[in-house]
């Protein structure tokens, strides 16, 4: 019986093995050949012919895409003031704050306009207010926090600072009066799962680790904005108007 096989610098080695049989031909031959078996002249790294090569490895998955998918609904921001002038915005959960705007709600709310000089009754006119970031939202002992602004993530132990903001009066003093701001926030969460808050409005898109999906929803908040008039004497008017406690 003859073997034959690749040896290890790519030449054939010939290995006979005497058979036991006692009959002639198949069953018995008359003796051994000494003819190897035909091998392949391909050279290395090229497919003989009836051989088949590996399969080929195709491109990598695409990276998963975060789908963004509207709630409607979700937490509503807790705000409190530490020193009655900005606030302090807080949510139940982490979020993010994707944009937020601001607008005044009717009219203003007159003060008491006693302590103004008489140029400046003269030439006091009502200002226009909104809320904008405030990193500088500070009192009670408690250190200044971030400002919100988009990106920002807030939660009940991290909060992000608004405060009120002129948007213009010019060079005139404004009369002191209280505003009512409304922010409507645009906010998100991250969902790897249907646990929490929007969460749970997701079920559809089957969030998990590796699949997250961002939530979307807007909530609104109503803060208040106080003008007042604080005498000076180094000012042209005598006095300069401020945002002051409500």
């Amino acid at each position: 019986m003859l073997f034959s096989k690749l040896g290890a610098a790519g030449g054939a080695v010939i290995i006979l093995v005497a058979g036991c049989g006692s009959g002639g031909g198949e069953e018995g031959g008359q003796g051994l050949s000494a003819t190897p078996a035909p091998l392949s002249s391909a050279p290395r790294g090229q497919e003989s012919p009836g051989e088949s090569q590996p399969p080929s490895v195709g491109p990598s998955a695409e990276p998963w895409q975060t789908p963004r998918l509207s709630t409607g609904s979700g937490a509503s921001l807790d705000n409190r003031s530490p020193n009655s002038v900005c606030r302090l915005i807080s949510a139940p959960y982490p979020v993010r704050i994707e944009s937020f705007r601001a607008q005044t709600l009717g009219g203003p709310e007159a003060r008491n306009a006693g302590d103004l000089s008489e140029p400046a009754r003269a030439a006091a006119a009502f200002a226009s207010v909104t809320y904008g970031g405030d990193a500088g939202c500070a009192g009670l002992g408690a250190p200044a926090p971030k400002a919100c602004a988009p990106d920002t993530v807030i939660s009940s132990t991290e909060s992000c600072g608004v405060g009120p903001q002129f948007l213009s009066s010019g060079s005139r003093p404004a009369l002191p009066a209280k505003y009512t701001v409304r922010v409507t926030w645009s906010l998100s969460k991250l969902c790897t799962d249907t646990a929490i808050g929007p969460c749970r409005n997701v079920q559809g898109a089957q969030p998990g680790p590796g699949r997250p999906v961002r939530a979307t929803w807007q909530a609104t908040t109503d803060l208040p904005a106080c003008v007042e008039w604080v005498p000076n004497s180094a000012e042209p008017y005598f006095g300069e108007s401020q945002f002051g406690q409500c």
